[in-house]
């Protein structure tokens, strides 16, 4: 995972590869307030244009063999 960020509307970037041969799950989870995100910031998954719906303060991430995420944090 690799972070770039913020820009000047304040949003961060995350990128996500999945090079085993399985599908992989997990939870994402970040500090807010050291990316200097309020605590109501939202992410979507730019690639599929997908809005990541929080469970429990964390967002779900699922990626297919091979497959690439481009998540967007922000307000």
């Amino acid at each position: 995972m690799e972070r770039f960020g913020p820009d000047r509307q304040g949003r961060v970037y995350l990128t996500a590869f999945n090079d085993s041969a399985e599908l992989q799950r997990g939870m994402l989870r970040v500090d807010n307030g050291a990316l200097g995100l309020p605590p109501t910031s939202h992410a979507r998954e730019l690639l599929s244009n997908q809005a990541l719906v929080r469970s429990g303060g964390d967002w779900p991430v699922r990626l297919n063999s091979q497959q690439a995420a481009v998540i967007r944090l922000g307000p």
